[in-house]
């Protein structure tokens, strides 16, 4: 089979429109079904936050602090 031809610059254009629009909207709608909280970390806070960051999975600050809540509640 030949490769498909890509169309004009205008057709890849107004892909791309679209295809940012749908990335736009799923983030929107991920967003909105999620609980977002603004925190400021005392300094002691920021230090039990950066004892715990690591590069690997769950090193991130919404995990560590996922984490911190979970065992508060516990």
């Amino acid at each position: 089979m030949a490769p498909r031809s890509a169309g004009t610059a205008e057709d890849h254009a107004e892909w791309q429109h679209w295809r940012r629009f749908c990335i736009l909207e799923g983030q929107r709608d991920r967003r909105a079904k999620m609980r977002r909280i603004d925190y400021y970390a005392s300094p002691a806070a920021n230090t039990v936050i950066d004892s715990m960051r690591s590069k690997q999975v769950g090193g991130d600050a919404s995990s560590i602090l996922n984490r911190i809540v979970a065992d508060c509640s516990a």
